[in-house]
C-alpha cells in the first residue's frame, strides 16, 4: 500500500489497512467462497452485464478484496489479460477506497484525483473514469465493490450511481446466499 492508503478513512474511523485487514471482514470474504473455489457465479455475471448495458460503459466488475488482492468475482468487458489473471494486487485497486470508505466513490478522471493519480491501473489498464459502490454483507461487512470504468474522463450521474447501488444490493444478497449455502444454513 502507498503512503496515502494508510490515511484514516472517515466513514469507519480506521485506516484503509486496518479496514482491509479486519478479521471479521476477511472472514466474510472467505465465507462467500468466491476466492477459494474460483467458479463463476452466473447470477453475479448477469448483474455485471446488466450494469454495463444500463450504464453504457466499457467495463463493469464486481471485486472482492482480501488483504492482498482484488479478485474479479464477476465482470463484463474486462480485458483478456485481467480476465486471465483473475485479480490484481491491492496497489491497482480503486475499489480499495470504495471498500475503505464504505460509500460510493465517484471519480470522473483518476489521473487528476489525489488519491488515485499514481495508481498503476491508469497506465497498465487504461482506467481513467471510475464509479464504485461497496458490496456489504447482511452484517454490514464491506467485502468488495461493484464498479464501472471507462478509458476516458466521464461524469457519472446520480442515476448511474443509483443503478450501481441497486445492483450492488442484489450482488450482496447473492453473496449472503452463497455464504449461507457454504455454511449449511437455510438460505
Amino acid at each position: 500500500m502507498t503512503q496515502s492508503q494508510s490515511l484514516s478513512s472517515p466513514a469507519s474511523g480506521g485506516t484503509l489497512r486496518e479496514i482491509i485487514d479486519d478479521p471479521e471482514r476477511l472472514a466474510a470474504v472467505a465465507g462467500t467462497g468466491l476466492i477459494q473455489d474460483g467458479r463463476p457465479d452466473p447470477v453475479l455475471y448477469r448483474l455485471a452485464r446488466q450494469a454495463r448495458r444500463v450504464l453504457d460503459v466499457p467495463t463493469v466488475f464486481l471485486s472482492v478484496l482480501d488483504d492482498e488482492r482484488q479478485y474479479f468475482a464477476a465482470a463484463d468487458g474486462l480485458s483478456a489479460s485481467l480476465t486471465a489473471a483473475g485479480s490484481t494486487p491491492l496497489s491497482h485497486a480503486f475499489c480499495l477506497y470504495t471498500v475503505g470508505q464504505g460509500k460510493a466513490l465517484v471519480v470522473p478522471d483518476a489521473r487528476v484525483d489525489e488519491r488515485l493519480a499514481g495508481n498503476p491501473a491508469i497506465a497498465e489498464h487504461g482506467t481513467v473514469a471510475y464509479v464504485g459502490v461497496p458490496v456489504l454483507t447482511a452484517e454490514r461487512q464491506p467485502i468488495g465493490a461493484l464498479c464501472a470504468t471507462d478509458v476516458v474522463p466521464r461524469f457519472w450521474s446520480l442515476e448511474q450511481v443509483g443503478v450501481l447501488h441497486d445492483l450492488a444490493a442484489e450482488a450482496a444478497l447473492r453473496l449472503d446466499q452463497r455464504t449461507a449455502e457454504r455454511s449449511g444454513e437455510p438460505g
